[in-house]
């Protein structure tokens, strides 16, 4: 794979997808922290695919959802630094690269915007929901396969369309 390295200069967009991504992140450190002392001792660990709670353990289980979310955002922001070695629906020439990593940082950009919006919806579920209820609800799964899925197949077909 002998793709060209080039580096892209982010928009004003791009700028804006990674600070609502952080701000997000930290928002979700912030609402565990403010609600931590008002949780049930158990709380909600695992749910099934109808948003019923299926597992449970000591409420200091929430730390590690503002946790895995700052890693993942971590992570997609690192290989944010090499569009080159991601997989592309297209073949990548010298031509056409600089489109090519332009629309899939700007897709990794959006996905790492979503990413965080899931874990901000799971948190704020949790904390509204503790000790009266114990599903998420059908509909969060829904809206994260959406949240997750419209963005890839739009960012892919448009990659598709710039061969």
């Amino acid at each position: 794979m002998n793709r060209p390295r080039i580096d892209i200069v982010p928009t004003g967009t791009d700028r804006l997808l990674d600070v609502a991504a952080w701000l997000l992140v930290v928002t979700i450190w912030i609402l565990v922290a403010v609600n931590y002392d008002s949780l049930p001792d158990e709380i909600p660990t695992h749910f099934d695919l109808r948003g019923r709670a299926d597992a449970y353990g000591d409420k200091s289980t929430i730390w590690g959802v503002p946790a895995i979310a700052t890693l993942l955002v971590i992570m997609l922001s690192f290989f944010q630094r090499m569009p080159h070695r991601f997989n592309y629906p297209v073949d990548i020439t010298a031509e056409n690269a600089e489109r090519q990593y332009t629309i899939a940082l700007r897709m990794m950009r959006v996905l790492k915007l979503v990413v965080a919006a899931i874990f901000m919806l799971i948190v704020w579920s949790s904390v509204r929901d503790a000790g009266s209820s114990n599903e998420l609800g059908g509909w969060v799964i829904a809206v994260t396969l959406m949240l997750v899925f419209i963005p890839m197949i739009y960012f892919i077909s448009r990659s598709m369309r710039a061969r």
